[in-house]
């Protein structure tokens, strides 16, 4: 009987040795080179490389730097104003962010819309 379902190869895990001695080579050779050495795939060794270079703490989950970037300025006060109408149990809508975006940072949004496309 045929499998609709083909079956999942295991991930190739790396001792930690191993990684360490890889990122050492990264030193004296190309990434590409060291990839056709070990079979190990590029991403992998660069993301190896990435991770040894963090300097921040270790308990952190990701190096940061992902993800979309923000296109609000000032989102810290943002938030602060949003926290601070939560605190004073006002209710809090859409309205009270934007007409926040008017007072406190108006040419960017004009700037804003003019980009964006009428209709």
């Amino acid at each position: 009987m045929l499998s609709i379902h083909p079956t999942k190869k295991p991930r190739k895990s790396y001792t930690l040795a191993f990684k360490l001695n890889a990122i050492g080579l990264l030193q004296s050779t190309g990434p590409t080179e060291l990839s056709k050495l070990t079979g190990v795939p590029i991403a992998n060794l660069k993301r190896w490389k990435q991770k040894t270079a963090f300097e921040g703490k270790m308990r952190r989950k990701n190096l940061g730097g992902a993800g979309r970037p923000e296109e609000i300025p000032d989102t810290i006060a943002l938030v602060a104003y949003r926290n601070n109408m939560q605190e004073n149990e006002r209710a809090l809508s859409c309205t009270h962010l934007v007409n926040f975006i008017k007072r406190h940072h108006r040419h960017w949004l004009q700037e804003y819309l003019e980009e964006k496309k009428s209709g």
